[in-house]
């Protein structure tokens, strides 16, 4: 597949939409946080969010949709609440191909690490119950940074 993969110093791999197909996961959490808001919110208004950080997508939904008394904070929980609940308990489906990528490159002892805009502990859920976790010795998290997407932190 690879004629040079001897000068891979390392690959590090995406999590979600790369290596599992959470973003139906992602936007569903948010169609349920805003339905208390009485927002029906459709897959073409989550486009305009796809990727972004969470708390970030959280600010602009409150400014967005001019939601009075509510806390981008509170918000923001609520949401990564329930996508917590649904990574543990819901069935996460690979994308196509992700499981032998990683296992190539890994049989090839190529160093591995996942990086994530998501939080610590919903990555680990996502990586154990997918079967990736002992692929990865490195694992770097939107936890671990100051500036999450799309600052280059």
């Amino acid at each position: 597949m690879f004629n040079n993969i001897d000068k891979f110093n390392g690959i590090i791999f995406d999590l979600d939409g790369i290596l599992i197909d959470t973003e139906k996961l992602h936007f569903l959490s948010w169609v349920e946080v805003l339905k208390q808001y009485g927002i029906d919110f459709s897959k073409d208004d989550y486009f305009n969010y796809a990727g972004k950080r969470e708390d970030i997508i959280a600010s602009e939904l409150i400014k967005f949709y001019k939601l009075k008394n509510t806390d981008e904070n509170f918000l923001f929980k609520q949401k990564t609440s329930l996508t917590r609940e649904w990574a543990r308990s819901k069935k996460l489906d690979l994308m196509p191909y992700a499981k032998e990528a990683v296992r190539y490159f890994f049989d090839k002892n190529v160093k591995l690490a996942v990086c994530s805009g998501g939080q610590r502990d919903e990555v680990e859920i996502k990586l154990k119950r997918s079967s990736f976790y002992s692929f990865f010795p490195i694992v770097v998290t939107g936890s671990d940074v100051k500036k999450g997407k799309p600052h280059p932190d």
